[in-house]
């Protein structure tokens, strides 16, 4: 569902601004105007200060956000799309951030890349939890792309691989699926998967498989060369 609440809409859009005008090495004057937006938002919205989510880690963090179990994709991308501007701070702003592994692959996370780690982790459960936000896939993009650098997390490859299956870019997610292998190997959360994927695949229409760029003769091939790759 699209989001509908005025505030929260105010808010997205503030912060989008406010993203750009940081991507552009603003003055201090604009790095202050951010600074001060994310305090109010995070508190208005959140009901705690910045500094309490930013040493959450993602499953805590989504935990803290979720209701009867289930994630609110309102509020996972809203939390999201604060993330990523905190990320974007000059120097990767201050404080203490949870930290996540494995690291960056030249030896050590970044303040700004845990951040944005976390800020994908959240935009790729909004998009399971089907909120209903335009620009979503371009800030996955956006992020995935920005850490490009970095081995991600086991959890975090799950995520955006249902993020994947759920847009229907069926190659893109068979695509992810082998980086997670050569980067993490066969462990069992891989396998499983790599399994459902396919279940899941296969169970779709032709015309769905063509259409997420994957038909079904490379669907089983695809199979039998993962089988292959984690027999070893």
């Amino acid at each position: 569902m699209p989001i509908e609440d005025d505030l929260v809409q105010r808010t997205l859009a503030e912060l989008s601004a406010a993203l750009v005008r940081l991507e552009r090495r603003p003055e201090p004057a604009a790095v202050d105007a951010a600074r001060e937006l994310l305090d109010r938002a995070y508190r208005r919205h959140l009901g705690v200060a910045g500094e309490v989510v930013r040493r959450l880690p993602s499953d805590q963090l989504l935990a803290v956000i979720s209701t009867t179990g289930r994630v609110d994709g309102e509020r996972a991308f809203l939390t999201a799309a604060l993330i990523e501007v905190d990320a974007a701070m000059p120097g990767g702003g201050t404080g203490p951030v949870a930290e996540a592994s494995p690291a960056v692959l030249d030896g050590g996370p970044t303040r700004a890349a845990l951040l944005r780690l976390r800020a994908l982790d959240l935009y790729t459960e909004a998009g399971a939890a089907r909120v209903g936000v335009a620009d979503l896939p371009e800030r996955v993009r956006r992020l995935r792309a920005a850490l490009l650098e970095h081995v991600l997390p086991e959890a975090s490859y799950g995520r955006l691989l249902r993020f994947f299956v759920h847009e229907g870019r069926f190659a893109a997610a068979e695509d992810l699926l082998f980086e997670w292998l050569e980067e993490h190997g066969a462990t069992a959360d891989l396998r499983a998967a790599g399994e459902g994927l396919y279940d899941d695949l296969e169970a779709e229409s032709d015309e769905r498989l063509l259409a997420g760029e994957l038909p079904r003769d490379e669907l089983a091939e695809g199979r039998a060369m993962f089988r292959r790759s984690c027999a070893g």
